[in-house]
């Protein structure tokens, strides 16, 4: 008897325990941030350990034969270069056609006129490689930007349609690189997210929703009808809507702070799976975590799964959740307990259950 209540005074005791345990973890509020952010180092294990999972040979092969059936080198460099660094070895036919459509083997006099062409022509650009050897160098240079502003101005003075977008991203492309010159470093970001959004706007990588975003953002950046003011002598800064060169310039941040992670021809790519200001800021967050890995990441993943895995449920959450989980454990098993002993037959007063048993085998 006296083990029994021993017994029940310890199971209170832990019950009454957990109990409070429970409402002082509660009223820490564990609900009121669920998600937390990984570490770097947490978050670069989890892309690659998920990246590893999705991308088998199978999976590769099959979505490098669409790549070729859509004829879309810059996906086929990208599973080409996923398979090397994996050191995954493709099926030798779709491995020889994918190389092949990347031109590799081309003699060397072929390839120099090739990037000719793409350093005057950035839409003649075929790989990233081209574009990161042959156009982006010159459009990272003020002649880029000058160049856009020439064909625009030309345009306006002829009375031809005007690119607002192009002209917008030349002009901050140009102020960052006086505020590089000047302030010795500062700006470089919005200069190279300038160069790169613009340059991506030319050969059709910026989704139309970004696009549409991103001219919002350009729409009355240069005010044209200031233009004869600033010939005739005005200050050049009466040229520009202060208000929106800064929201300009928050976005092209984004996508310097992608290009500074990656490199300038990945961030080409990579801005395809952006439609929102929003999503270049959630890109840029990804890319500091993965660095040149974070196309492939992108790729294989796609974005919102990428997105999530930067993320995880916060410790206090789990506690929470955990003890929640006991205490519902616990009155369970109380409710069982009172509902077995209401269910049992009742017994007669100093009947035992070896008697009860004798008696019924009589």
């Amino acid at each position: 008897m006296a083990l029994a209540r021993l017994w029940r005074a310890g199971v209170t005791a832990w019950m009454l325990g957990t109990w409070s345990v429970t409402g002082w973890t509660l009223s820490q509020h564990p609900f009121a941030e669920p998600i937390v952010a990984r570490s770097h180092d947490e978050a670069r294990r989890a892309l690659d350990r998920a990246v590893a999972r999705q991308a088998s040979e199978a999976w590769l092969a099959t979505e490098i034969e669409a790549a070729l059936a859509a004829d879309d080198p810059l996906d086929i460099e990208l599973l080409i270069g996923i398979a090397d660094a994996r050191g995954i070895a493709l099926p030798p036919q779709i491995d020889a056609a994918a190389r092949a459509a990347l031109g590799e083997g081309r003699g060397a006099l072929a390839a120099a006129g090739d990037c000719a062409a793409c350093a005057w022509d950035i839409t003649a650009c075929t790989t990233l490689t081209q574009l990161g050897a042959c156009a982006v160098p010159v459009e990272m240079t003020p002649l880029g930007d000058i160049n856009a502003l020439r064909r625009n101005g030309l345009a306006w003075w002829t009375g031809e349609e005007v690119d607002e977008l192009e002209i917008g991203l030349a002009a901050l492309g140009l102020g960052a690189t006086g505020a590089i010159l000047v302030s010795g470093g500062a700006g470089a970001a919005v200069k190279a997210g300038a160069t790169l959004t613009r340059t991506a706007r030319r050969i059709g990588a910026l989704s139309p929703p970004m696009t549409a975003a991103l001219i919002d953002a350009a729409r009355g950046l240069v005010r044209w009808d200031r233009a004869p003011a600033v010939l005739g002598g005005a200050a050049a800064d009466e040229l520009i809507d202060a208000t929106r060169a800064a929201r300009l310039s928050a976005i092209a941040g984004d996508v310097g702070r992608i290009s500074r992670a990656t490199s300038g021809t990945e961030t080409l790519a990579i801005l395809r799976f952006a439609d929102t200001p929003d999503d270049l800021a959630r890109l840029a967050r990804l890319s500091e975590t993965a660095g040149g890995e974070t196309r492939a990441a992108l790729r294989v993943l796609g974005p919102a799964r990428a997105y999530r895995l930067l993320d995880r449920l916060s410790a206090p959450l789990l506690a929470a959740l955990g003890l929640i989980g006991l205490v519902a454990a616990q009155i369970g098993g109380l409710a069982g307990g009172r509902a077995a002993r209401a269910l049992a037959p009742p017994r007669r007063h100093g009947d035992s259950g070896l008697a009860s048993a004798a008696r019924h085998r009589r």
